[in-house]
């Protein structure tokens, strides 16, 4: 390396990208964040999620997730 000259080495690792994932989910699933997946029925007293993107937050954890329907209980 030349005097002056400054490198920059930036590492991709599978932990990065698991905490980086687990960072998306909880913005999803947080209250103050613009991009939350729930939301809340004041009629009823329930929490709301939609379907589909709770499908694409289980595919975040596991990407070869075959579309499934999905059942609370």
């Amino acid at each position: 390396m030349a005097a002056g000259k400054t490198e920059l080495a930036i590492k991709r690792c599978s932990e990065c990208e698991k905490f980086n994932i687990g960072i998306q989910i909880y913005n999803s699933f947080s209250w103050a964040s613009p991009d939350k997946v729930i939301g809340f029925d004041k009629e009823t007293n329930e929490i709301t999620i939609n379907e589909k993107q709770l499908m694409n937050i289980v595919r975040m954890v596991n990407p070869y997730q075959a579309d499934r329907k999905i059942r609370l209980k």
